[in-house]
């Protein structure tokens, strides 16, 4: 039977997507320093540290498929999907994006490479797709994505460095053909009536929507950081300029997690919410459609789509290439793979029903 292998798997990320995948598939699970909390009697654990290149290299070479949970993705990534290449594992990652598909090209490393399989980028890309592909055309798209959890340190990596790596943009925005700067943090408020300071993101993930629908408006937003975060981020920006170096982002990022848990005590949900919404021209008649997925944990969206992913792979395989997880799956197929599992569908407000044609909407409310 073909392996799964999955790097990380005591993360939060890790430990979910192994709980799903060893129902199914033979899966190896690599860990560093922290055991699992339960280990899988179905599963072949291995503890060594992923920059010892040797023992990393033997983990990926009995594997068909290696899912990257272990590190940054922005310092690792490269260097675990390079292994992968020289010996035909493919590759997934839950981030990566376009700076690691940059990374891959200008190196011209071949092999099968899956990006930005997670909750955000991924599930959102795949929820945007899916309203955007029920117009004949579309007029706008916004969205966000609200994440209660407390984020790794690797996680707050990722993020700080994106921006520069040219994922995402703060305060910018489409509209009518051109990027708008919009500083103005707005407040909002999710579906279950708690009020968010938001502000606009515009990512390469809305950027790719824009490209493929040619909406006239769309705008992506993230919650506000608030001052003391951004001060330290910026920080940490200036200090990886100066030194060149992501481990001297690593003591910031470790500020930032603290800083967050503090905020947080008190606080007894952790729940993770998708909202997206949408307008456009479909049978003729200008319509409004939204849709609104909601977890009690990020991780869990984002071993959702890894999950479907590998689903997907195993069943038709893949041609070498670099994909992203909008290219291999729809949004339909990640609550078809997780039908049974703790993740709330709502459109326009009502549950999601699955028939055999998708996504059944309630056409009074639309």
């Amino acid at each position: 039977m073909k392996k799964v292998g999955v790097l990380g798997c005591t993360g939060e990320i890790g430990k979910r997507i192994v709980e799903l995948l060893q129902k199914n598939y033979s899966v190896k699970a690599g860990f560093h320093k922290v055991n699992p909390d339960k280990m899988w009697s179905s599963v072949e654990y291995s503890q060594f540290d992923i920059h010892d290149r040797k023992r990393l290299t033997f983990f990926i070479q009995e594997c068909y498929i290696v899912i990257n949970c272990a590190g940054a993705s922005f310092i690792d990534g490269m260097y675990v999907a390079q292994i992968c290449s020289d010996t035909g594992a493919i590759y997934i990652d839950p981030f990566g994006a376009n700076y690691l598909e940059q990374e891959i090209r200008k190196a011209n490393v071949p092999g099968t490479f899956i990006l930005s399989c997670g909750c955000f980028p991924g599930f959102t890309g795949l929820a945007m797709k899916y309203l955007c592909d029920s117009y004949e055309s579309v007029n706008s798209i916004s969205g966000i994505c609200i994440d209660r959890q407390i984020p790794g340190v690797n996680g707050i990596i990722d993020f700080i460095i994106s921006g520069l790596k040219g994922f995402g943009e703060t305060s910018y925005y489409y509209y009518a053909g051109n990027k708008k700067y919009d500083d103005k943090q707005e407040n909002f408020r999710d579906y279950d009536g708690k009020e968010v300071e938001i502000q606009k993101y515009f990512t390469t993930e809305i950027a790719d929507v824009i490209n493929k629908f040619s909406p006239r408006k769309a705008i992506w937003y993230t919650p506000a950081l608030g001052r003391e975060i951004t001060e330290i981020m910026q920080k940490a920006v200036v200090g990886y300029i100066q030194t060149e170096q992501y481990t001297s982002i690593f003591t910031y990022a470790q500020k930032i997690q603290k800083l967050i848990e503090e905020k947080s005590r008190g606080e007894c949900e952790t729940g993770c919410e998708i909202n997206i919404w949408s307008s456009g021209l479909s049978g003729g008649k200008q319509r409004e459609r939204s849709i609104v997925i909601k977890s009690s944990f990020g991780s869990s969206l984002t071993a959702a789509v890894l999950d479907t992913v590998t689903a997907k792979i195993m069943e038709k395989g893949l041609t070498p290439g670099i994909y992203y997880a909008t290219d291999i799956i729809s949004m339909l197929d990640v609550i078809k793979q997780n039908v049974n599992r703790e993740i709330n569908y709502y459109c326009n407000d009502e549950s999601i029903n699955i028939g055999t044609e998708g996504i059944v909407y309630e056409e009074g409310i639309l």
